[in-house]
């Protein structure tokens, strides 16, 4: 095995990432990208031959396999769309797709703010969740007018 230093100088296998200034890893750092997303970005930038392959034939089975996983991929986020439900009156908890998904929902205090808030407050209201490393940020907006009942103490 190599040592650390020149880990980017070499790759395994038959592709020649190594031959290239970006490489896929790269990409998948700077944009943050979940495991499909960063699947498909390496089946585009590879060069791979395949034993008893033409290049073509090897290229065109690349590109029905980035089918296949985007297929795949279409059919998670189908199943798992923003789920609304209601929780009380106006207010709704909705699950977002993140790199799991998770469901975002407001503590009973939180709750009564937000009721009271939307009784002072005419128009849409919408709730806004913010995950950081520390906590949830939540934040209410009805127009113009915005309210932060992140709970901090809680982080």
């Amino acid at each position: 095995m190599k040592n650390n230093e020149d880990i980017r100088s070499y790759n395994i296998g038959n592709s020649n990432y190594s031959k290239h200034k970006i490489q896929p890893w790269d990409i998948w750092r700077e944009y943050n990208l979940n495991p499909w997303d960063a699947d498909i970005v390496k089946r585009i930038l590879r060069t791979k031959e395949e034993p008893g392959m033409s290049k073509e034939d090897a290229r065109i089975m690349d590109y029905e396999k980035i089918i296949h996983i985007c297929k795949e991929r279409i059919r998670q986020i189908e199943e798992n769309k923003s789920k609304i439900t209601a929780v009380s009156g106006n207010l709704y908890s909705t699950t977002y797709p993140l790199e799991s998904y998770t469901t975002f929902t407001l503590s009973p205090e939180q709750l009564k703010k937000y009721q009271e808030f939307q009784s002072t407050n005419t128009g849409l209201c919408s709730v806004k969740f913010t995950p950081t490393g520390v906590g949830l940020g939540v934040e209410f907006i009805c127009g113009d007018n915005k309210l932060n009942v992140s709970e901090y103490e809680k982080w």
